[in-house]
């Protein structure tokens, strides 16, 4: 088994975790836990597979094999209004 270090661990499984932090430190957080940092990754990775899901729907649905700017735009768009509607019918709440 390969021992690797708690930075290798939070880089192989995603976003990084120092970002984040620095993120929460350029709107004022003077300190901010571990917990709130991989709680707020993983939204984030939700988000992302969210819009990345929608982005290729909507390429394979045009018969093209490039997902572009415009394509993630779109998707993002749709996502958010997606969770923003659900959230006050039991879907998703973030």
């Amino acid at each position: 088994m390969i021992d690797m270090s708690a930075r290798d661990e939070r880089i192989i499984r995603g976003i990084p975790l120092a970002p984040l932090e620095r993120i929460f430190r350029t709107v004022g957080a003077e300190r901010v836990s571990r917990e709130a940092l991989v709680y707020l990754k993983e939204i984030l990775e939700e988000i992302a597979e969210e819009i990345a899901k929608e982005a290729v729907d909507l390429v394979r649905f045009s018969n093209r094999k490039t997902i572009t700017k415009e394509d993630v735009d779109y998707a993002k768009r749709r996502v958010f209004r997606i969770f923003y509607l659900a959230e006050g019918r039991g879907g998703k709440k973030f």
